[in-house]
């Protein structure tokens, strides 16, 4: 899939790293943070996705103090914030341990009193919400020390409770890590590791789910284009599946990456969503991800390059949160192939379709998307004459339209040159199928099927 920079208009943020990120009716929440001047910053902007345009918004009541790493959750129109740190120039940086809520509806912040026994002070944990209550995992006090616990934060009573966890695995203290809730289970991806003597600390590529139910751990063992070992990552869940964008390797500053990456939840299966061409997100940690139910994209904003640079970019992936569509990606296997030379990627194979009937969503690179035919072919039915077989055997579909389930392979016929296509190749058509051409090679990418 391409990602491209999407225009901005309004008050913009300007670079930020480290902060949260919301969405509450077609409106993403940029709250708190770093920005380019090494300071943390209290302001929240918002970001209208019809519009496109940023509003600077000045709250009323107890906001909280400047701060940047700190986690949040969205329950209804309400955003909750907890923890963080705030940078101090020539003192040891502040931990917090204090929840916030920001209502957008009034915009008006407020600090929430609470009793039992808190967490202590710490950024980079995160926050999940499950039947009234706000989940806190991990965090961190800096590289001393690491935290692996749990904490319950109950909306009704404001009381904090300690959470026991169960499982023969479980994950180890962990800070700088994603998660989010899929139905009774809290997903756990990455992050940065250490052991109970704070050392040996680097960042990992584990994905463990928590049973809300049962507090019993899972180490999930997942398969597929597995994500490289990272932290500062950005994840988001699109039922039924997580998706996680950017992050790297914060100790060594090495391996930041640009590429997002989906998980199925039910197949257990990785999918890297983008490839080497059309991907404009600069490598970076610390960037955040939010979904657009409008324009069915995602968006992609601020973070930090492997230089110190703060970045101010907002990008966009359109993607389809569409169960049938991620489970026919899955459950066909398909693999997209070329012959020759990167520049002549003509068709994908997809063979022994036995799903319902599914379509065309959409090309994987844009350079390929306007355009874009295919012809798939499907079996001859008994005693068909010579025109009736001809039209069975070669069925023209564009995008959106149905492929019948009885496919047995698509081959694409047409598109529409740009970037580094030849004009030459624009209407060349290549059999994809059971028996692929001897100089077919796996890895390249043409369409979703």
């Amino acid at each position: 899939m391409r990602i491209d920079e999407r225009k901005q208009g309004g008050e913009q943020p300007g670079p930020i790293v480290y902060h949260c990120c919301e969405t509450v009716d077609n409106k993403m929440y940029i709250l708190l943070g770093m920005n380019e001047r090494g300071k943390n910053s209290t302001q929240v902007r918002v970001f209208d996705m019809i519009t496109g345009k940023w509003k600077h918004i000045y709250p009323m009541g107890k906001p909280p103090s400047p701060r940047c790493l700190a986690c949040s959750c969205t329950v209804g129109t309400k955003i909750y914030i907890f923890g963080g740190y705030q940078v101090h120039s020539n003192s040891p940086h502040t931990v917090f341990n204090g929840m916030f809520v920001f209502d957008t509806e009034t915009q008006q912040w407020d600090h929430l009193e609470a009793s039992g026994l808190s967490p202590d002070p710490r950024a980079a944990a995160s926050m999940i919400e499950f039947e009234g209550k706000l989940y806190i995992f991990g965090g961190s006090q800096g590289k001393q020390v690491f935290f692996g616990d749990l904490y319950s934060f109950s909306l009704e009573t404001r009381q904090w409770t300690a959470v026991e966890t169960f499982g023969e695995l479980r994950p180890q203290r962990l800070c700088c890590h994603t998660s989010r809730r899929m139905g009774n289970d809290m997903y756990v991806f990455g992050g940065l590791t250490s052991n109970e003597q704070y050392e040996n600390q680097k960042p990992n590529n584990t994905l463990w789910a928590l049973n809300l139910n049962t507090k019993r751990w899972r180490e999930v063992q997942s398969k597929g284009s597995l994500p490289a070992p990272r932290c500062n990552h950005a994840m988001i869940a699109m039922e039924p599946s997580l998706i996680v964008a950017g992050g790297g390797d914060l100790m060594t500053k090495s391996d930041y990456d640009h590429h997002v990456y989906l998980f199925n939840t039910e197949t257990e299966k990785w999918i890297k969503l983008t490839g080497f061409f059309g991907n404009n997100l600069p490598k970076c940690v610390g960037l955040s991800v939010a979904y657009n139910p409008k324009d069915r994209e995602l968006l992609l904003f601020g973070g930090k390059n492997s230089t110190g640079e703060l970045l101010d970019g907002l990008f966009s992936m359109p993607i389809h949160n569409d169960k049938n569509i991620t489970s026919n990606v899955n459950e066909l296997g398909a693999t997209p192939v070329f012959a020759g030379k990167p520049s002549m990627m003509r068709g994908m194979s997809v063979k022994n379709v036995k799903v319902n009937p599914f379509k065309l969503v959409r090309s994987n690179s844009a350079e390929f998307h306007n355009n874009l035919q295919v012809r798939v072919h499907t079996p001859v039915s008994p005693g068909a004459n010579d025109a009736e077989q001809q039209q069975q055997q070669q069925e023209p579909v564009e995008v959106g339209d149905a492929i019948p389930n009885r496919t047995q392979y698509a081959e694409l016929i047409s598109l529409s040159p740009s970037g580094f296509a030849p004009p030459r190749q624009s209407r060349r058509s290549l059999d994809v199928g059971p028996s692929s051409p001897k100089n077919a090679q796996k890895g390249a990418f043409f369409a979703y099927l």
